[in-house]
């Protein structure tokens, strides 16, 4: 897996770090890139802002999507035959929508019952990354960089796995809490 989008910039970490120069654009590139994975991995969640569509099961009043916030919804099906035609698009006076939690919810009644039976074609993501997402994937790369910068000089090729959450350091995982998808 590779993640959505890079959570920052080589430019904003050598800023943290107080660099200069190019010379180690390409070790940041592959610690923002790993990061930006690992944070993702960490959170349960992609950042970036992208059109959706994703199939619900049915029964219930509400569905749940998994890109947050929600930016627009183009479309919800309720079609326990999965045909998904013009006959079972839902009328948008029919349901609502909480843009941050993600939730559409029909005013009244329920979905028909169905395993996937409702489809909802919505955008989905942060346009911009969050401050703190980004603020974390900053400190995040500053804590790979130094630690494979000091091993380089004591002239040990290895260092920790990158993503392992427990070598992070705590502000880190701070930052991500609020980010934090929970499944049940």
């Amino acid at each position: 897996m590779s993640a959505s989008c890079k959570l920052t910039t080589a430019e904003a970490v050598k800023r943290h770090l107080g660099l200069d120069g190019d010379e180690y654009d390409t070790l940041l590139g592959e610690l923002i890139d790993s990061a930006s994975e690992a944070i993702e991995r960490y959170c349960g969640r992609e950042f970036n802002q992208q059109q959706r569509t994703e199939h619900h099961d049915g029964g219930v009043p509400a569905v749940v999507l998994r890109a947050r916030p929600v930016s627009s919804v183009a479309s919800v099906h309720d079609d326990p035959s999965r045909n998904f035609d013009g006959g079972s698009l839902v009328d948008s006076a029919r349901y609502v929508v909480d843009e941050l939690a993600g939730i559409v919810e029909l005013k009244t009644g329920r979905f028909g019952r169905g395993v996937r039976s409702v489809k909802v074609v919505y955008t989905g993501g942060y346009a911009t990354v969050p401050d703190d997402v980004a603020r974390a994937c900053i400190l995040l790369v500053a804590h790979w960089f130094n630690q494979a910068t000091r091993l380089a000089s004591d002239n040990d090729p290895g260092y920790a796995e990158r993503g392992e959450t427990a070598d992070w350091p705590p502000p880190v995982r701070g930052l991500l809490w609020p980010y934090r998808e929970v499944r049940v």
